[in-house]
């Protein structure tokens, strides 16, 4: 009987834990959403949401209740719109935006308290870098914002400190 309480406490421990899935649908009768809902009423574990054609729209994990891991959302052709991961709620390290060819347009870094941290890249639908920003711990330093001719050629660089202003501008 002595080996018994220890394997019953452990089996408390994670009944306490058990959720129950919850599958929402749309008027159409296609699945919306799937996952899991603690007896708290949090979430828990893996997420999908689905557009109304049945494909899937995002996925993300959540431990009790807060994000928590890789996160995806995609375009209606398949392709990874939106990526990165959460840790306890917050975003974390690179996150991506892609656009519908599955080409990052947004790059992003967070650290580990979920503030920008390092570049965040916007690209224009030709992939050229317009505006490059560095931050740390959640404070933009500064922005770069380049403007390219009709070629794709580089024609001007423009600097500007975290108030906005103008520090250099340089044509080529």
């Amino acid at each position: 009987m002595k080996k018994l309480y220890p394997l019953l406490s452990v089996l408390f421990l994670i009944g306490c834990n058990v959720g129950e899935e919850v599958i929402e649908y749309y008027d159409i009768g296609n699945i919306r959403s799937k996952g899991v809902i603690l007896q708290n009423g949090e979430k828990n574990g893996q997420w999908v949401y689905f557009f109304e054609n049945g494909d899937t729209l995002k996925t993300e994990r959540y431990y009790k209740g807060k994000l928590n891991g890789f996160f995806y959302q995609y375009h209606q052709n398949g392709n990874k719109s939106w990526m990165g991961e959460y840790k306890n709620g917050v975003k974390v390290g690179n996150w991506f935006v892609n656009n519908e060819e599955g080409e990052w347009i947004i790059w992003e870094n967070y650290d580990k308290d979920g503030k920008l941290d390092g570049y965040l890249f916007f690209r224009n639908e030709k992939g050229e870098i317009e505006l490059k920003q560095s931050y740390s711990n959640g404070v933009l330093l500064n922005s770069e914002v380049y403007t390219y001719n009709e070629e794709g050629k580089l024609e001007k660089l423009t600097t500007f400190d975290e108030d906005k202003k103008v520090i250099s501008d340089i044509e080529f």
